[in-house]
């Protein structure tokens, strides 16, 4: 994969909607750059960190479109690498939808080109559906089916890991072995702890099962980007949402009695994180 510029990037992203032959040109500026001016260039800048740094922090104030370019990087990671893996994360179920009402409407109205790499040729609409992950366990049946390529969950299941959905039958029919779910009713709560911990533990080595390639050290999403990623702060807590978020997105060893304290491998090649408000004082 390479690096681009906004000029490159916008012959295949107009992030106008109104303008159909607008094309970034610096040489053209003068001044401070306009709306999508500022889009193109802090789209082609968290392109270029991912590749360089693998992960990027986008963090402009409300209105400044940073929906749009995480879609834009989405789209050029799928230019560059047609069979790449996306999971995002927004904070709740409507912004979830939300971001797959703009997903679709981004590739039929602010992506030029009818490649079929990125756009259908059929009605102008995405090569790849995005489907909406009600909780981990749809997130993981959908990873099971093997055909999306871009899942869109919500930050808040990772408070609710442990679905009332999920038992035995559930879990065989995404290839986890879990023989200690059928007593997660009357378990305590230290218990309950360990076997989310377990739970998240083993969907990450189910993705890796499922999407990795032959390489050990290759991640099984090529690109993770979280919404509001603010909500995610406090990692070293002791949360459900923290616990849970440790075992599934990191490769994790169990060390004693505190089990997320210990990394290993990343779930993502490239992490992408998207907040209006950087800064928090706790």
């Amino acid at each position: 994969m390479f690096k681009i510029t906004p000029e490159y990037l916008t012959e295949y992203i107009n992030f106008y909607d109104d303008h159909r032959n607008w094309h970034y040109h610096r040489a053209s500026i003068s001044g401070n750059p306009n709306l999508q001016e500022t889009q193109a260039e802090g789209a082609a800048k968290l392109w270029n960190l991912l590749l360089e740094k693998r992960i990027a922090l986008s963090a402009d104030e409300v209105g400044m479109g940073k929906t749009i370019q995480g879609l834009a990087v989405m789209a050029t990671l799928w230019r560059q690498k047609p069979n790449a893996k996306v999971l995002l994360y927004a904070p709740n179920e409507n912004v979830a939808k939300k971001w797959i009402r703009e997903y679709n409407n981004f590739i039929r109205y602010h992506y030029r080109v009818t490649d079929n790499v990125v756009k259908s040729a059929i009605r102008g609409m995405p090569l790849r559906e995005a489907v909406y992950c009600e909780n981990h366990l749809q997130l993981m049946q959908y990873m099971n089916a093997r055909w999306p390529s871009f899942f869109v969950c919500k930050t808040s299941s990772l408070s609710g890991f442990l679905s009332p959905k999920l038992n035995d039958a559930a879990l065989v029919s995404i290839g986890i072995d879990l023989p200690q779910i059928k007593d997660v009713d009357s378990a305590s709560d230290d218990e309950k702890v360990q076997l989310m911990y377990q739970f998240g533990k083993r969907c990450n080595e189910r993705a890796y099962a499922l999407f990795s390639s032959d390489q050990a050290d290759c991640p099984p999403f090529d690109l993770i980007l979280f919404d509001e990623a603010h909500y995610l702060r406090r990692s070293e807590g002791h949360s459900n949402r923290s616990i849970a978020a440790h075992a599934f997105f990191s490769r994790r060893e169990i060390l004693g009695d505190a089990p997320w304290q210990n990394p290993f491998f990343p779930l993502a090649d490239k992490v992408l994180l998207l907040t209006a408000t950087p800064n928090h004082s706790s």
